[in-house]
C-alpha cells in the first residue's frame, strides 16, 4: 500500500501544475527528504500527514482511498 500511495501522491503533485516536492513539503511542514521517501514507498505517513497532503493537493478522501489502493 505504501508504494501505491506514494505513486499516487507523486502523480497528483505533478498534475497540480507541476508542484515540486519542495513546495508541497513546505506547504505542510515536512522535509523534502521525508516527502521523497514517502513517494518512493520507504515510509508510511501518519494519518495527519496524509490529511495535510490531501488538503494541499485538493484531493478528496474518496479519491485518495480508491487510487492509492490500486483500484
Amino acid at each position: 500500500m505504501r508504494e501505491g500511495l506514494g505513486r499516487f501522491i507523486r502523480s497528483m503533485r505533478s498534475r497540480r501544475g507541476g508542484m515540486t516536492q519542495v513546495t508541497l513539503a513546505a506547504a505542510i511542514g515536512i522535509s523534502r527528504t521525508y516527502l521523497s521517501r514517502l513517494e518512493n514507498g520507504r515510509v508510511a505517513p501518519s494519518i495527519i500527514t496524509v490529511m495535510q497532503i490531501t488538503g494541499a493537493l485538493g484531493i478528496d478522501k474518496i479519491t485518495l482511498r480508491i487510487r492509492s489502493s490500486g483500484a
